[in-house]
This record gives C-alpha cells, sequence and structure tokens, in this order.
C-alpha cells in the first residue's frame, strides 16, 4: 500500500514513468517519489553515479562558479564568517570557492562517496569527512551556516534529515538549500527529457511550493526564496524535446526567441528550474 514518506498519505497517483520507473504524486501534500528497488539505486550509485559526477562538473565549472558568487553573496548578507558546512560537498568546489574569497570562514564538508571525498580533500587542502544527511559526524549547534546543494532528494528520510541538520546548526544559524522543481516550466515543456529527474538517482522530487513548506514545518524561518535556471540548461533541455523530426528542429530554433523569453519570465511567477531557499533556525 502507497504511504507517502513525508505526510503519511495514503492517496496518490501516477504522476509520469522516467527511465520505466514510476514517479507517484501524494494527493495530500504533492511530494514525488520515485518507485524503485533501493539494492537496484545502490548498485547505480556505486558503479556510475560518482564518475558521471565528476565527469560532467568540471565541464560545467564556468557557470557554477556564477551560482557561487551568488549563493555567497546571499550567505554574506546574515554572516560574514564562522563555520560553515556543505552538505554531499561532491568534488569541493564551493568549499574551495568560499575559502578563496574570505578567509574568516571555517569550511567543513561531508561526502558519502569515497572517490568524490578524495576529489575534494584535493581541491580544498581540508580533510572531508564521511557523512550523509541522517548522520552529520558533528556536535550540536556548532555551525553558523549549512549548505545544501541538490541533496534532499537524494534520500526518503526527509523529516530526519532536515531534524538532524537542525540538531548540528548554532541558534541563529543559515541553511541554504537548492532542489530541482518539479513544477518548472522545463520540467513541464521537455516531460521526461527533463535533465533534473536524474533516474534512478534521485527518490524525492519536489515542487518550489513543497520545499517551502517543508522548511517551515521543522520551524525554520525564511529570509529569502526564489527559482531560476541557466539559460544554457534551459535552451538545452527545450532542444532535447524537439529532436525528433527535422521538422520539430527547424522548429526549435525558429522558436529560440520565445523560449529566451520564456527563460527570463518563469522565475517571476516561481517556474523555474531550480528551487533556492535560505532559511534561519
Amino acid at each position: 500500500m502507497f504511504r507517502c514518506i513525508y505526510c503519511g498519505g495514503q492517496s496518490y497517483n501516477e504522476y509520469r514513468i522516467i527511465n520505466t520507473y514510476p514517479l507517484n504524486i501524494c494527493l495530500r501534500c504533492g511530494l514525488l517519489t520515485t518507485e524503485i528497488n533501493e539494492r537496484i539505486r545502490k548498485k547505480y550509485i556505486h558503479k556510475e553515479y560518482s564518475k558521471q559526477y565528476i565527469d560532467n562538473y568540471v565541464q560545467v565549472l564556468p557557470k557554477m562558479y556564477v551560482r557561487y558568487e551568488k549563493y555567497l553573496k546571499l550567505i554574506e548578507q546574515y554572516y560574514r564568517g564562522g563555520k560553515l558546512l556543505d552538505v554531499g560537498c561532491g568534488t569541493g568546489y564551493f568549499l574551495k570557492y568560499v575559502k578563496d574569497r574570505n578567509n574568516n570562514w571555517k569550511v567543513f564538508g561531508i561526502e558519502p562517496s569515497s572517490l568524490l571525498r578524495s576529489v575534494a580533500q584535493k581541491n580544498t587542502k581540508i580533510t572531508i569527512k564521511t557523512g550523509t544527511l541522517r548522520r552529520i559526524p558533528y556536535g550540536d549547534n556548532y555551525f553558523n551556516v549549512i549548505t545544501c546543494f541538490d541533496v534532499l532528494e537524494h534520500s526518503k528520510d526527509l523529516n530526519e534529515n532536515l531534524y538532524e541538520i537542525r540538531r548540528v546548526l548554532k541558534p541563529g544559524g543559515l541553511l541554504l538549500v537548492q532542489a530541482p522543481n518539479y513544477e518548472s516550466f522545463m520540467a513541464n515543456i521537455t516531460g521526461d527529457k527533463w535533465d533534473w529527474w536524474c533516474i534512478p538517482d534521485h527518490i524525492l522530487h519536489f515542487s518550489y511550493t513543497f520545499l517551502c513548506k517543508i522548511l517551515i514545518s521543522q520551524d525554520f524561518t525564511i529570509l529569502a526564496k526564489y527559482t531560476y535556471e541557466n539559460k544554457e540548461d534551459f535552451l538545452s533541455n527545450i532542444k532535447a524535446k524537439f529532436s525528433g523530426t527535422p521538422l520539430t528542429k527547424t522548429l526549435y530554433y525558429l522558436l529560440i526567441p520565445v523560449f529566451i523569453f520564456i527563460e527570463k519570465a518563469v522565475p517571476i511567477i516561481n517556474r523555474g528550474g531550480l528551487s533556492v531557499v535560505l532559511v534561519r533556525k
């Protein structure tokens, strides 16, 4: 029997099928979950995910630095230094960016993948600890800031993960979360070709509204919230949708000015591809 892992609701619809895996939407809270055998998912992550992550990340670093700059400016409206933890820090480039630009920050990272940890330690010159959202290896009230970029969707233990973040965050500390927005215009128009479904890796899928709601339900106070996407990501996703025939390919190129206008407009109504929320404990 279906039971929503967030709200316990038992009514659902099949939202869509991605790479043969059904996605179910809870009719009570709107959370999407991937229906997948956990053993199969872990096998995929162990064999393929980490290497793909490293290869892809190096290619997109220029646009990631633009993103990092925006994140750090947002954080430094409230804190100009202190202890900053990046949960699921991957290759460590965000921590390196923060460390290089403001030595008032003492940066920390946790990462479950041994391959990614070794790359992150090389990039940051700090010790990256083994850890997950469920078990953060630090004491209570330890960090001024925690960043959580594209991580919450990797684990079904949503409530427990947010509780663990609260545990290690100091009173008045900041949490900055980013997650794909399945209600984005990009996701709606591209359907099963949307890059950020990331099936079978992503177990959970959030809307912008849901992400804000769950953070409020954990007694966080929202300081800033918005959606966005990189223009190149937006157009490449749309292009894939129109790649079927010569006619649709031609139509795509004719409609590029329209798509660019839409891409600039959709964040205004919170339909950008990525949701970003900054909260205070």
